[in-house]
């Protein structure tokens, strides 16, 4: 397992159709869910750029997500993020678009 609740993680894996979820930051939150036989834990996005989310055969871009609308990813599929600064932390919201999206994934 990858996170725990309370992390803040960086999401760099998803499904061909959600790709643009990679490189957002999100907080991680409990309790562990088991969805089509993947862990996965509901997240909150820190800043608000809009999410990608599959729900059974429909895409959905999801604005201001909250908790309470149970929005979850796949454990393997997000990086936890060590303790930051404030400004490391900034930079790493900006970050957007890596130039190699392989070099991402392995990061």
């Amino acid at each position: 397992m990858n996170c725990k609740p309370g992390d803040l993680a960086m999401i760099i894996g998803d499904e061909e159709s959600c790709i643009m979820n990679i490189g957002r930051i999100v907080r991680v939150h409990g309790p562990l869910a088991i969805i089509e036989n993947y862990q996965c834990w509901p997240i909150v996005p820190i800043y608000s750029d809009p999410i990608m989310v599959r729900e059974g055969t429909e895409l959905k871009l999801w604005h201001n997500i909250t908790l309470e609308d149970g929005i979850c990813h796949v454990d393997e599929w997000l990086k936890p993020i060590p303790p930051m600064t404030d400004e490391e932390l900034h930079e790493l919201i900006n970050f957007r678009e890596p130039e190699d999206q392989h070099e991402l994934q392995t990061w």
